[in-house]
């Protein structure tokens, strides 16, 4: 059966099946690797399959821009269920920028309607996700008020050292935005023009089997809470705001006894954030507001059914 025979239901849950298939796959090889640029790439090829999806149902469907905008969306809803049904691996993090990205391109397609306008628009407005969500765990975990003095004490270094002035940072940092934004521009172009054989072969490329990377989420289902905590807390990225952090409080701040409680507040924090994440009795809690709504719980099956066609 042809992509464009099927019914809207059935496109959505194939797409939802595909693009889960890459996060729980590809996905998990990259970020087990540590490899750079990982949630970016992952956000654009989300982007992707959505805007293939939607070229597909514009073209074939009279539905009106904000129910197509309904159906991309529950397709990124419904790969962000998945990590809950997953036995392994990183859930919530994952699952907050799966559907937030999913939420953003829905909103191109409703303002600018349900075509290749639409679709440029929605994939810039979910490129800026994967910016904003690492600075949302930063300010979890440190402070809006530290990570500010920190950025404000490190420009001002940067410029008397290096003479890299505020405006330099400001143009590299704008450079990088508009990098990503082009790069998600052409994705969405070529979604719409692309021979739909050409795509099938880049998602089959893309696709990854979950059971692929069955030893390492073998691994990491043996792991404890605390182990898992502790991997959250070495990564690279906090590693870094952490040492910025103390190196910054260790230069700004001369009374020792505030300087030992700033160095721990952030770190205290961020543990207890990330124990809560990694909390089975906070996936229930969710499991059990998600029962509460129809809508929901509708949502929820077809996740089940996505999980069960990837097997």
């Amino acid at each position: 059966m042809s992509e464009t025979n099927l019914t809207t239901t059935d496109l959505q849950t194939q797409t939802a099946t595909h693009l889960s298939a890459i996060e729980l796959g590809l996905g998990s090889t990259l970020h087990a690797f540590k490899i750079p640029f990982t949630g970016h790439f992952l956000s654009l090829n989300q982007g992707f399959f959505l805007s293939y999806t939607l070229r597909i149902l514009s073209a074939s469907t009279t539905q009106s821009r904000f129910q197509l905008a309904q159906i991309t969306f529950e397709i990124s809803i419904l790969a962000a269920l998945l990590k809950s049904l997953s036995p392994a691996g990183q859930k919530w993090g994952p699952m907050l920028s799966i559907s937030m990205q999913g939420i953003l391109y829905s909103v191109g397609i409703c303002v600018f309607g349900a075509n290749i306008v639409g679709a440029i628009f929605g994939m810039i407005f979910l490129s800026v996700w994967a910016f904003i969500q690492p600075l949302i765990t930063l300010v979890i975990s440190f402070g809006f008020s530290d990570i500010q003095k920190m950025f404000s004490f490190y420009i001002k270094r940067l410029d008397q050292d290096y003479q890299i002035s505020n405006q330099n940072l400001w143009t590299v940092l704008i450079s990088i935005f508009a990098i990503k934004m082009i790069l998600a521009s052409l994705i969405a172009l070529a979604s719409f023009h692309m021979k739909s054989q050409k795509i099938k072969k880049i998602q089959q490329k893309l696709k990854i089997r979950h059971l692929n990377s069955d030893t390492n989420s073998a691994n990491n289902v043996k792991k404890s809470v605390h182990q898992k905590v502790f991997s959250d807390i070495t990564k690279p990225l906090f590693l870094l705001s952490f040492t910025l952090t103390y190196i910054f409080l260790f230069m700004t701040e001369d009374n020792s006894v505030l300087f030992f409680w700033k160095a721990l507040r952030p770190l205290a924090i961020a543990i207890l954030v990330f124990y809560f994440l990694r909390s089975e009795t906070c996936h229930r809690l969710l499991l059990k507001f998600v029962s509460k709504s129809e809508y929901l719980k509708s949502l929820h099956q077809k996740s089940q059914k996505v999980f069960n066609q990837l097997d």
